[in-house]
């Protein structure tokens, strides 16, 4: 009886909010999408070394990096034209962006490669000098076609393409690790993965291209109107995905790769679901928030949108977390083999990031969309800073790696907080603004 008088309830409260049923449409197929990498997770890392892990970890925190600057963040732009020519300019405008940045990555990486493996002293980076452009074009890519279809609200296409890109990784990597084609099968195999996904959406683009002819004009127009993006957007998403990745990196550069493996597991198995969800969950907040601001009649309900969204996220966070810290050591060691016992002594500490983390990244767009583009950047700057000092200061004392994860954790825990907390009082300054002007 309690069993059905839920799923009456839970079937209500979709009938009645469509944001709801977006956020489940694309919650269920990250859910299901990083199911598939977590069933087969014990099985790749009885294939794998942590230090081959280590080398995926640098290659797929150098892409996050350059995908932050490689578009200028031009598609960022696509949700806010009311006209649909004008998103599909921006598209073409995105597009040539990443294409010329790859292009330049390549020459760098090309003359650069000696420098890059003597900072991280591995003899296996070299195969990455080809790898790291080739999977920054096709986030990019992903990132474009994902706005568009965020734009014409095609959240079912976008739960489809996560799960093509889970499956196709998985895959990959799985028959390489069998037959022995390594070091570089986990690269190789995420590149496979976003191969996969991206397809759906690009067939999504193409029917909307062949209908629109776009001018020089008009480019030319859209890029002076939205300069404010890669004036400050690009370089506050560049700082700020610094802020994330550099950890990683710092953590091999400092400890070794295997160090770095270990770390990686954990961001596989904890950090990139949360970040998988939070995306997810961000884009329909993204739909809902800028159509909000487009209907007048809806602007006084930004603040409760906020705020709802942010409960709803601690509420599915928080046992999680608490379970992590309690038994995540003994659940690394059974599920993904004893040698990677120390993975889940990483965990506990890291747990209470991870929490605040998945409740703020949804929401931190805000301050992009509301046009606070300034506050994002001074935040994201503060932060990189933080994170730079914080591991300099590691790296002079020589601190194990245990308290290097504490002090780590406890900073970005803090900078998450007050991110929050500048959002919530630009979001509240808004909607007195329009509750006052209404009256």
């Amino acid at each position: 009886m309690l069993l059905k008088n839920i799923r009456i309830y839970i079937i209500e409260k979709l009938n009645k909010s469509v944001f709801a049923k977006n956020v489940l449409l694309i919650g269920g197929g990250v859910v299901f999408a990083q199911s598939i990498q977590l069933i087969f997770s014990p099985i790749l890392t009885r294939l794998y070394t942590p230090e081959q892990f280590g080398v995926l970890s640098i290659y797929l925190s150098l892409i996050s990096v350059m995908t932050n600057i490689c578009t200028l963040k031009y598609e960022m732009a696509i949700l806010i034209p009311k006209q649909k020519k004008s998103a599909i300019a921006l598209t073409y405008i995105s597009f040539i962006i990443l294409l010329i940045s790859c292009m330049v990555m390549i020459l760098v990486l090309g003359i650069s490669q000696n420098i890059i493996n003597n900072i991280f002293g591995n003899q296996y980076l070299h195969g990455l000098s080809f790898a790291i452009p080739l999977g920054t074009f096709l986030v990019g890519t992903y990132q474009i076609l994902s706005y568009f279809a965020v734009r014409e609200q095609q959240y079912s296409i976008l739960a489809k393409t996560k799960i093509n890109q889970s499956f196709t990784q998985v895959i990959f990597q799985l028959l390489m690790g069998f037959f022995y084609l390594k070091p570089l099968s986990l690269v190789a195999g995420d590149i496979a993965g976003r191969i996969g996904g991206i397809w759906s959406l690009f067939n999504l683009l193409r029917k909307e291209m062949r209908k629109t002819k776009i001018s020089f004009l008009s480019i030319k127009r859209l890029i002076i109107r939205f300069r404010h993006y890669p004036l400050f957007t690009s370089v506050s998403s560049f700082i700020n995905s610094l802020g994330v990745q550099l950890p990683s990196l710092l953590f091999t550069i400092i400890y070794g790769v295997n160090i770095g493996g270990y770390f990686s597991l954990v961001q596989r198995v904890l950090g990139v679901p949360i970040s998988v969800i939070s995306q997810s969950v961000s884009q329909v907040y993204l739909g809902e928030l800028t159509s909000y601001l487009k209907s007048e009649g809806k602007n006084k309900n930004i603040k409760s949108l906020f705020v709802s969204t942010a409960l709803k996220l601690f509420s599915l966070g928080v046992i999680p977390s608490l379970i992590l810290i309690v038994f995540g050591p003994d659940l690394f060691g059974v599920f993904f083999g004893a040698h990677w016992r120390t993975a889940g002594e990483f965990i506990r500490p890291l747990s209470l990031m991870f929490l605040v983390q998945f409740v703020v990244l949804p929401l931190s767009q805000t301050l992009i969309i509301l046009e606070r583009q300034k506050i994002q950047l001074i935040w994201d700057i503060s932060r990189f800073i933080i994170v730079c000092s914080g591991f300099y200061a590691v790296s002079m004392l020589k601190l194990e790696v245990e308290i290097s994860i504490i002090i780590y954790s406890l900073f970005m825990t803090i900078a998450y907080i007050i991110l929050f907390i500048l959002s919530y009082k630009t979001i509240t300054d808004i909607q007195r603004k329009h509750i006052n002007a209404a009256n």
